[in-house]
């Protein structure tokens, strides 16, 4: 019981700032589609956010996440002491890797660009070439900044890494509102390097017990060579699914203009919830998942999966729905302001339409990526990645011949799909008591679905005032959230979901129990 509790007040804590988060990450693409609209600027911008971010900071995210069994496995053989000195070592470790990437792609930027965007013409060429450059010692923030938050969460100590998208999100919207529009792109870049700075300071105060600065040495801890083996795998897997995202670019840069950034703000929305359920989900989850391995406890690890996995399924198929059918309005309320015009509305939410159906995958995806890494399958989670990305590469060359970037986004959502079922399976076959609850599914595809069928019928009738005032706009909008969210809860309790009476202990947990 003391366990739950504290998986529920972990779990409270990181949603509610994930969603504060997540709002102020909704104001900087809000932010970036006033300044630069659906245009090339917005794309070379999106591609300088990319370079630290995905393209190459993934890997240290990733590399980051190893700490967790690794420090659970030494702590429980060896004590407090060995996993401080095995952090002492990967952070010096990452930081010297950080440094050569960086050297790396500053120098290699041109070559870069050709990958990223061989369809752009000589002018966007030669900036999105400056852009990368500016950006590349942001790399160095990013990495370490991941890695003080793998040491935290191996702590069970969530607070700090969940805040550090605040500050990097509040430095982007601020620059871009005051310098973005007066000193052009390349000073709207030199922004996207100071957020990753405050990314890395914010989280100081949270190491400075479990990491001993002052002591930093060369000795490579036997940890550290623990944590690559473990990682290897799990990077390529995920640099996979990067790749993907480059692959998409480059068939959305042959598009018509203004492709990538519709891709992109359409992509964003989807990983709205990824970000406030599916992640908090498998973060708060992933240390008792890594801990149960390490003292050999099965029960509490399938159990512990059982329930990460049910929660996911409950709280992002609603959603799912919900963005489907109300994705020309999100869209609308959220981006349409300065260079945001209609256009761009248009092709965003129809991107919206064919990327939203993946967010059960993609948040099952997040807690699958942190189970096979507890149970030492990353090698299997890297080729199932790769059978994804070979899969939607095909998909993008068939569809986007006659759907243009909505085949992209299509590719994407089929693809995910059919990794999660292959991880499923393959978790099935190699760690016992997985089972999947088909019932419990279909009553949450039946909940859902008669959620929409009231949300439709509710928006179609809205037309008469739907625009003639954005404040209107979005007191409509939210409404017709509140109250498809109010029916499913209210179906939630009808068809008898345990899910919803975990959901509300963490509501009660956090709003009235005083912690």
């Amino acid at each position: 019981m003391d366990g739950n509790r504290t998986v529920i007040k972990s779990l409270s804590m990181i949603s509610i700032i994930a969603m504060i988060s997540k709002f102020f990450g909704l104001g900087r693409e809000v932010a970036i589609a006033s300044t630069f609209g659906a245009s090339a600027d917005a794309d070379i911008f999106l591609i300088a956010l990319m370079i630290p971010m995905s393209l190459f900071g993934i890997a240290f995210s990733v590399f980051a996440r190893t700490i967790v069994p690794v420090k659970a496995k030494l702590y429980t053989n060896y004590g407090n002491r060995e996993v401080r000195d095995f952090f002492v070592s990967i952070f010096t470790v990452v930081f010297g890797f950080a440094f050569l990437i960086t050297l790396f792609v500053y120098f290699g930027a041109p070559w870069l660009t050709k990958i990223l965007v061989p369809g752009f013409e000589e002018q966007y060429f030669n900036q999105t070439v400056k852009a990368i450059k500016i950006v590349s010692p942001g790399i160095i923030f990013f990495a370490i900044s991941a890695l003080l938050s793998g040491m935290l969460h191996s702590y069970n100590s969530f607070f700090y890494p969940a805040i550090k998208s605040i500050p990097f999100n509040l430095v982007i919207i601020i620059g871009l509102i005051f310098i973005g529009d007066r000193h052009g792109l390349e000073a709207s870049v030199m922004i996207i390097v100071l957020a990753l700075c405050f990314q890395f300071l914010v989280q100081l105060p949270g190491v400075k017990s479990i990491l001993d600065i002052n002591n930093i040495n060369f000795s490579l801890h036997s940890g550290v060579k623990e944590a690559f083996l473990l990682a290897f795998p799990l990077i390529l897997s995920v640099m996979s699914v990067e790749l993907k995202i480059v692959i998409d670019r480059v068939f959305a840069s042959t598009l018509a203009e203004g492709s990538i950034s519709a891709l992109n703000y359409a992509k964003r929305l989807r990983l709205l919830p990824i970000g406030i359920i599916a992640t908090p989900i498998a973060t708060v989850f992933f240390p008792r998942l890594s801990e149960s391995i390490a003292n050999k406890n099965m029960k509490s690890f399938s159990n512990y999966f059982t329930q990460a996995f049910n929660l996911a399924i409950f709280l992002l198929t609603p959603i799912m729905v919900g963005l489907i059918i109300l994705r020309f309005e999100i869209v609308e309320v959220l981006f349409k302001r300065g260079a945001f015009d209609t256009q761009a509305v248009a092709l965003t939410s129809s991107a919206l339409l064919f990327y939203a159906p993946s967010i059960v995958s993609l948040g099952l995806k997040n807690l699958f990526e942190r189970t096979f890494t507890s149970v030492n399958l990353t090698m299997k989670l890297s080729k199932i990645s790769f059978v994804a990305i070979t899969l939607n590469v095909f998909l993008n060359y068939v569809l986007i011949s006659f759907m243009e970037h909505n085949g992209i986004a299509l590719a994407t959502t089929i693809s995910n799909f059919i990794a999660v079922f292959l991880l499923f399976k393959t978790l099935q076959n190699n760690v016992s008591n997985i089972t999947s609850n088909c019932k419990n599914i279909f009553k949450i595809v039946i909940m859902s679905s008669i959620m929409g069928v009231f949300v439709y019928v509710l928006n179609s009738i809205k037309e008469p005032l739907w625009g003639q005032w954005t404040v209107l706009d979005w007191f409509i909008l939210l409404l017709l959230i509140t109250i498809g969210g109010a029916i499913y809860t209210l179906l939630g309790y009808i068809f008898k979901c345990k899910e919803i009476e975990y959901f509300f202990r963490i509501v009660k947990d956090k709003l009235f129990s005083g912690g």
